[in-house]
């Protein structure tokens, strides 16, 4: 059986334990959402989907609900309690946490924002990077095809048909690296955004623990005198 501290503590101090659970939440959430990142590039255009980051963040967010009930509750609860028994000399030995809080909708509403302000930055960029590559391509194709036309004879059909599919596949492949490459800078700027959210979140909720704690204990008036015993009620 755990005692508590002769001085009416919790042991280590109130910042100190939530503090370390607050760094402890936040690296677990960052490897999942990396995770999440990763999965998202494996396909064109997931990376730009709310409504799959919706889903996908729903366990995320639930699992750094119920990190921090598990980390903080037990630790709120002992010393809400000890401070509000102490006057009447009761020892808190061990008191389990409450009902969890929410963070999904600010996880959620943080990968909106960071996709909504990257469809409106990105969108010109993507489609000047698409164009710059492509057309740096097809003038190479096309000075190599002045070039070697006149020389081609009664071949030049099929090696004009030869050139034109080069062209064709040398786009194909720049549109894809740009996608790429703009899908994992996407997803980059949604995990961010989001471990951005959770820390914002997990900074209030220990502000808010705080405030709880500190809070004077107001202990209940008899509802007897002194010396004599207490009605039932």
């Amino acid at each position: 059986m755990d005692r508590e501290p002769p001085s009416g503590g919790i042991g280590p101090p109130l910042r100190t334990a939530l503090d370390q659970a607050r760094v402890d939440l936040l690296a677990t959430l960052s490897v999942q959402v990396d995770g999440l990142a990763a999965h998202a590039v494996r396909r064109a255009g997931r990376a730009g989907d709310l409504r799959w980051w919706t889903v996908v963040l729903d366990g995320p967010a639930r699992t750094l609900d119920d990190a921090w009930a598990r980390r903080s509750g037990p630790v709120l609860r002992r010393r809400a309690a000890a401070a509000a028994l102490r006057h009447q000399g009761v020892r808190v030995t061990h008191i389990t946490h409450g009902a969890s809080l929410s963070g999904g909708r600010a996880l959620t509403a943080a990968a909106a924002r960071a996709l909504a302000v990257a469809a409106g930055r990105e969108r010109g960029a993507w489609s000047g990077a698409v164009l710059s590559g492509s057309a740096v391509s097809v003038l190479s194709i096309l000075l190599a095809v002045g070039r070697l036309l006149p020389a081609a004879g009664p071949g030049a059909p099929l090696a004009l048909a030869g050139f034109v599919l080069l062209a064709g596949a040398l786009v194909a492949a720049r549109v894809r690296a740009v996608r790429s490459a703009r899908d994992r800078a996407l997803a980059r700027r949604v995990c961010d955004a989001v471990l951005t959210a959770a820390d914002r979140e997990l900074v209030a909720w220990i502000a808010a623990a705080e405030r709880s704690s500190t809070g004077p204990a107001v202990p209940r008036r008899a509802s007897h005198r002194l010396g004599e015993p207490a009605r039932a009620r």
